[in-house]
């Protein structure tokens, strides 16, 4: 039986954040392409705050960037 997206991000999400907190972090960051409107959905139900986008690749490819911050 396979997993949804969702279920995967809950369950590798606690880890990473542990990750990058242990390395005096004080945000999570990430982009995803701005055309995937679920998964920038799935970022802001999940805490992150968009912060705008990047254009990459010589305009390839538009990225909305988001952060959230972590436990102290």
């Amino acid at each position: 039986m396979g997993s949804t997206a969702d279920q995967q991000g809950e369950l590798y999400g606690p880890n990473a954040f542990e990750k990058i907190g242990a390395q005096s972090r004080r945000f999570a960051r990430l982009d995803a392409m701005a055309s995937n409107a679920v998964l920038c959905r799935y970022y802001e139900q999940r805490g992150f705050r968009p912060l705008g986008t990047a254009t990459l690749f010589g305009g390839m490819y538009t990225a909305r960037l988001f952060e959230r911050a972590l436990p102290q």
